[in-house]
């Protein structure tokens, strides 16, 4: 089976393992096409459900994406500092 071009595994894991990409991506803080790119690169596995168009990630495959992403955690929000003048 076949997910926008891309294989998709064929055993499911359990249930409670699987998140919509949207949420996987809201959980995280990305954008839901940084995970797609990522499903795209051989970081995810994506999975579909018997009657859910819906693309599904493991959870449990999250942590290791984002290291090997090379972004440890969410992006930082706000202002950056320059370092000069910042009080």
């Amino acid at each position: 089976m076949t997910c926008y071009g891309y294989r998709v595994a064929r055993a499911l894991p359990p249930d409670d393992r699987l998140i919509p990409i949207d949420d996987a991506a809201e959980k995280v803080g990305r954008a839901r096409w940084t995970l797609f790119r990522w499903v795209r690169i051989g970081l995810l596995t994506p999975y579909k459900k018997r009657g859910d168009r819906r693309t599904h990630i493991d959870l449990a495959e999250l942590p290791e994406a984002m290291r090997r992403a090379g972004r440890p955690g969410p992006k930082p929000r706000g202002r950056r500092s320059t370092g000069e003048g910042d009080e």
